[in-house]
């Protein structure tokens, strides 16, 4: 079974795909909101096979809900609804490790994000 990584954003969505124990970003996605992500997550299980939507859940620093939390939990229904294997994995500090580890270039710092959020669900270091 492969895993797909989403950090979910309103401008990007950060992926990434775990498949025969590796972890890489894929192409982010910069348009077409909650069904460009169906459509996206569609495409790469259809050429991956079977698997599980894995979702970054923002947290607040003192690992409260926020405004974004609720629209991610509300994202995870949706596609549950759609027929996806949707599971929630908290988020915090991926943003800013994936930052670090492209020493401030901005490219793919949401795939990035989504690569470390899996590997925290996954748990690999």
């Amino acid at each position: 079974m492969v895993h797909v990584g989403v950090d979910y954003g309103r401008k990007t969505i950060g992926l990434a795909l775990h498949r025969e124990g590796l972890v890489l970003p894929l192409p982010e996605l910069h348009s077409g909101g909650w069904r460009g992500l169906e459509t996206r997550l569609r495409s790469v299980l259809e050429e991956q096979g079977e698997g599980k939507i894995v979702i970054g859940l923002p947290l607040s620093a003192g690992g409260g809900e926020t405004e974004h939390s609720s629209e991610v939990r509300g994202l995870a229904r949706w596609l549950r609804e759609r027929g996806f294997d949707v599971e929630l994995c908290e988020e915090r500090g991926t943003t800013a490790e994936a930052r670090s580890l492209l020493s401030g270039a901005d490219g793919l710092v949401d795939s990035v994000s989504a690569v470390l959020i899996l590997k925290r669900y996954l748990s690999i270091p």
